[in-house]
């Protein structure tokens, strides 16, 4: 680009800023009424019509003044003498006042932040800065400054922002100056190679210019200090925002001082294996709804899933035999069991660990954008469009199955079929952690083994081989608690067959979607928040049948890389079976690393009109992040100071229910059940569940009468007859909790005394109505076995 191009363009900027002047100018015309005002709607409202005139007109002319004011500077930042990266910091400095105006109406704030920016870039245009790639990490960087000025100043998000930015620019373009250092006249003779800038003698001596660590990598250690921000530490102590502050502006000066060149290969290690990942994860738990709340809420539903088996196994039931967990053995007993042998004794404290487990992962997301591109900077990115895009975090059940992905990924990019041992071995313990996700890695997996062209076979065995090693550790452990037969009958014949129970209707497209159905209208709610997933599925699925369907004959180097997105795709579309289960998304957690990989992927292609695709794309994924919006909530939460809804609030009197927040109904349903079941159902006894409410078991330290939590498990009539069996053979069941009507709604609106009509019956004939308040129905035992 020549200097009178880039000159036109940065006259743009300035127009653009002007622009974004008149409109935070907004108010300033907005004046009330002057007295005689012709009668019209401006003046019913009681403000000058004139308003609209002026608004209009300071559109026009601002733009023209801002363009004549900022001409003879832009023009020196245009010359080739001026550094690149002072150019496009002025640029994206007078951009920005257009995104301030339309967040705040304030023109001085507007008019001034970037004029000071563009000032501060001219006046070090000829510092030499050498922006890199490694430099992403002042992301990171800026995100623990912003976080930290929340905590400090009461301004609006858009500013604080702004001078989060500009801070760590400072700091950044200030230590690339490189260091001086006072030598001897000998010293001062020649440079070595080690030493490729020229000294500069003085009369004293030489003054020798160190090059020093690389500015990037002073920054190495500054996204550390969000630690401080973290729920692990208590409510005044992550809110003290000087401490993260001054350690992420004063460590890379430090950084820049006194770390040595030699340490750049250990930082660049540390910064993809141990900094990124901590800063993730760190990120996450600091702009988190627990974090801002700090309780962790319930659901009185969900939560049940997971805590009842463990529960009953900590009463000495075991898994399957006695109870059923629905997902998958990991994800819904043994680590609630350990986190409850532990002494996690209330529902809070097992939220809270269970939270602060699943927070890993955002580790995961990292790993799986840094193995789809090879470049850690490229998995934080991944990181950052996931957390703003509300795939950051999950529950732990997603763990294993990313960590497999992860895995396959790096497997077939570097084309190391070895890898695929762990990657069989972590799809087991998916499977095992949660059946679907364990589905999903294991086909995952299987496409990974045929990006090994000319090695499938063993790939396969590599795959094979860690899959089994895992399963047998399994079967071994399942053996020794003598529960592997139930294992394998239940999971297979009755989880496994519970599908249609749940299954919603054919398709529900979203809102975006349901308003345009023809093409190419269609693609313009490829940005709409409720419907890009679906529209990057299908293209997910429509490049997955181009790549595996036409040969091309291409590099190792890029088929690798091409492979990488096959395998990448193939998880997207085979998660959307989860969508033909509950129409859920779940692919959206990797769809970052999806869209990252796909940029880096174009940018990096021989055909230029690929490469200006690629920064089409990447205009696409700055779309979608909605990076303003993610401020703005993080704000917020940083700001609340408890519950941000009014209507959740913690239960005081249940000892087990403490710590934790509930909605309002179900917090009102517990309390009806506490005035019943202490006085009605003694301390050994229990009651028969038939309304879904399971976690009540575990608040009430009642035992669950039956191996399954919800009515849903038990529909066919072979079921129904043994949840019979066991209520009629358990005289401990003394009263049963049930719906107010044989056509109350449930789970899907279908009532329970359809799904389970035997079930239904026998109630009626041996329960009789003792109790009710409001949604709280309780039927007393009269018949009990003899």
């Amino acid at each position: 680009m020549t200097a009178a191009q880039r000159a036109t363009a940065l006259r743009v900027c300035a127009a653009i800023y002007g622009l974004g002047v008149a409109i935070s100018m907004t108010p300033l015309w907005v004046r009330p009424a002057p007295s005689g005002q012709p009668p019209g709607f401006m003046t019913s409202l009681g403000y000058d019509a004139s308003a609209s005139l002026f608004f209009v007109a300071s559109l026009i002319v601002i733009p023209f003044i801002a363009s004549l004011m900022w001409g003879p500077l832009l023009d020196r930042l245009a010359s080739d003498e001026t550094q690149r990266w002072a150019r496009n910091a002025a640029a994206i400095a007078l951009l920005s006042a257009l995104w301030t105006a339309l967040q705040t109406k304030n023109v001085y704030w507007t008019a001034l932040a970037p004029a000071v920016a563009v000032l501060a870039a001219f006046a070090a245009r000829r510092i030499h800065a050498d922006f890199t790639r490694r430099d992403l990490i002042l992301l990171p960087t800026i995100a623990t400054v912003f976080l930290a000025l929340l905590d400090i100043a009461s301004m609006p998000f858009d500013q604080i922002f702004m001078i989060a930015v500009l801070l760590v620019m400072a700091v950044r373009v200030a230590i690339a100056t490189p260091l001086t250092l006072t030598l001897s006249p000998q010293a001062g003779r020649g440079h070595s190679r080690e030493d490729p800038l020229p000294a500069a003698r003085g009369e004293g001596g030489a003054e020798r210019r160190v090059r020093g660590l690389d500015p990037g990598f002073c920054f190495a250690l500054s996204p550390l200090a969000v630690i401080l921000q973290t729920h692990f530490f208590a409510r005044d102590q992550r809110h003290f925002g000087w401490p993260p502050l001054l350690i992420a502006l004063l460590m890379p000066i430090a950084m820049r001082v006194l770390a040595p060149r030699r340490a750049e290969r250990f930082l660049r290690v540390a910064l993809a294996w141990v900094i990124y990942p901590i800063f993730c994860y760190a990120y996450l738990s600091a702009g988190s709804l627990f974090s801002a709340e700090g309780e962790p809420r319930a659901a009185i539903f969900e939560d049940a899933q997971h805590i009842v088996p463990a529960h009953e196994m900590m009463r000495g039931e075991h898994a399957y035999r006695d109870i059923i967990p629905p997902h998958g053995f990991v994800q819904d007993a043994l680590l609630d069991y350990l986190l409850m042998r532990r002494g996690d004794d209330t529902l809070g404290r097992l939220l809270k660990s269970r939270g602060t487990i699943s927070a890993l992962n955002s580790m995961a997301t990292y790993a799986v954008g840094v193995a789809a591109t090879g470049s850690p900077e490229a998995g934080l990115v991944s990181f950052f469009l996931a957390v703003t895009t509300g795939g950051g975090g999950g529950t732990f059940r997603f763990l294993p199955a990313l960590i497999t992905l992860a895995i396959a990924l790096q497997a077939v990019r570097r084309r190391q079929p070895r890898l695929l041992a762990w990657a069989g071995a972590c799809a087991v313990f998916a499977f095992m952690t949660s059946l679907d996700f364990g589905l999903y890695a294991g086909l995952t997996l299987l496409f990974a083994v045929t990006r090994f062209p000319g090695r499938r076979w063993r790939a396969l065995r590599d795959a094979a081989i860690g899959s089994a090693i895992v399963a047998v550790i399994f079967a071994i452990g399942f053996a020794v608690a003598g529960i592997l037969p139930d294992f394998v009958r239940v999971t297979f014949t009755e989880v496994a067959t519970l599908g249609p129970a749940y299954a919603l209707s054919l398709f529900d497209p979203p809102a975006g979607l349901e308003a345009s159905r023809v093409v190419p209208e269609l693609l313009a709610y490829f940005v709409e928040q409720t419907s890009y997933l679906y529209l990057i599925w299908v293209a997910a699925l429509i490049f997955l049948v181009v790549a595996l369907t036409m040969r091309m004959r291409i590099s190792e180097r890029r088929r690798a890389r091409l492979d990488t997105l096959v395998v990448l795709a193939a998880f997207v579309v085979v998660c959307g079976i989860a969508y033909a289960e509950r129409h859920h998304l779940y692919f959206k957690t990797v769809v970052p690393a999806l869209l990252i990989a796909t940029v880096v992927t174009m940018l990096h292609a021989r055909l230029p009109a690929v490469r200006l695709g690629g920064w089409a794309v990447a205009l696409l994924v700055l779309i979608l992040a909605r990076p303003t919006v993610h401020l703005s909530i993080t704000t917020m939460l940083r700001h609340s100071r408890g519950p941000i809804d009014p209507t959740v609030h913690e239960i005081v009197d249940i000892v087990r229910a403490r710590g934790a927040l509930f909605p309002a109904r179900d917090a009102a349903m517990i309390a009806s059940v506490n005035r019943y079941v202490p006085l009605h159902v003694p301390p050994g006894a229990t009651f028969f569940d038939f309304t879904n409410r399971g976690l009540l078991y575990f608040l009430f330290d009642r035992d669950c009468p039956i191996r399954q939590i919800e009515v849903a498990f038990y529909e066919s009539e072979n079921r129904q007859r043994e949840v019979i069996a066991r209520i009629e053979q358990n005289p401990n069941i003394r009263a049963a909790l049930v719906p107010p009507s044989a056509d109350s709604p449930d789970v899907d609106g279908v009532p329970n005394a359809v799904r389970a009509p035997l079930v239904w019956q026998y109630l009626q004939r041996h329960f009789t109505p003792d109790f009710q308040e409001g949604d709280v129905v309780f039927w007393r035992r009269v018949e009990f076995p003899q």
